[in-house]
């Protein structure tokens, strides 16, 4: 009896040096693979919801994309234009032209928004995530707890207080761990090239278990985490001892296993934040914390 090759073992190229097997391919291409998925899912998805809106609107889906997105467009400025110009200065488009492209990219935008509002009005539940790159030992990296139950899903964001798409990460993952308190453990893993002053502030308040509240205060006055004083207010805020604050503030041992944990990400040329490391799984893939809430659901325990 012939018995079929699972799919990840189909034969898709014949060399002399050996067959190539698909899931070789995929394993290079799969982030080209989830892009491809998603965008399908998305497109699907909007598709059957806009037929489901018009219907509750007693309108067709034309009137209302007319409605949702073209009116609500917005129109090109002054400004955009000079934006667009420099930008694409080795192009020699005309105003009309520019126009043309710049109310595209803004519908576009404006058609994902309505799209997006859909997707929450209806409570739509993804199942698709990113592949994970690579299973790390989280055991011996420093993490600092932000919310969550011991032993339920752990998420880390592993990001720069320097990047600024860092901190849109952690509202965003804060916000889930909000949702989601019994199921999820959310931590913080500090990662930057070099560690001065904010990884001082943060051992020391960690020595006090007070880190959630002084990161909670370094997101919201990003601006601010090169000031002593910043620090040394919060810690009078917060009624820390201050004297032992102020001495762990200066003490530049404590840096140590900030920069042991450093040297175990680059030992494993992971450089770039943010990442997200769930359950030990590294997920890389730029659009991690659009699925992650997919994939806090995939690392939940099964009945």
């Amino acid at each position: 009896m012939n018995h079929k090759e699972p799919f990840e073992r189909k034969v898709i190229a014949y060399t002399d040096t050996g067959n190539i097997y698909l899931a070789e391919v995929d394993s290079i291409a799969h982030n080209d693979i989830f892009e491809i998925r998603a965008q399908a899912l998305n497109d699907l998805l909007f598709e059957r919801l806009l037929l489901k809106e018009a219907l509750s609107r007693k309108m067709s889906v034309d009137s209302l994309l007319e409605i949702e997105v073209v009116r609500k467009t917005k129109i090109p400025k002054e400004n955009d234009f000079t934006m667009f110009k420099i930008a694409n200065a080795e192009k020699q488009w005309s105003d009309a032209e520019i126009d043309i492209i710049l109310h595209s990219i803004f519908e576009g935008e404006r058609r994902m928004i309505f799209r997006d509002s859909l997707f929450e009005s209806y409570k739509v539940r993804m199942n698709i995530s990113p592949k994970s790159a690579q299973f790390l030992n989280t055991d011996s990296i420093l993490t600092f707890n932000i919310n969550g139950s011991a032993n339920a899903v752990e998420v880390i964001l592993v990001m720069d207080f320097d990047c600024g798409h860092c901190l849109e990460h952690y509202k965003k993952v804060y916000s889930l761990s909000e949702k989601y308190t019994m199921d999820m453990n959310f931590k913080l893993v500090y990662l930057t090239g070099y560690y001065d002053l904010p990884g001082l502030a943060l051992m020391a308040a960690k020595f006090q278990n007070v880190e959630k509240k002084f990161i909670e205060r370094m997101i919201d006055s990003s601006h601010l985490i090169q000031e002593v004083l910043f620090y040394i207010r919060i810690a009078e805020e917060l009624s820390l001892d201050t004297v032992q604050f102020q001495a762990d503030l200066h003490n530049r041992m404590n840096l140590k296993e900030l920069m042991e944990t450093r040297d175990y990400f680059m030992g494993k040329n992971i450089q770039a934040t943010p990442i997200y490391i769930v359950n030990k799984q590294l997920f890389t893939h730029p659009k991690t914390a659009d699925y992650l809430e997919a994939i806090i659901n995939q690392n939940m325990p099964t009945e």
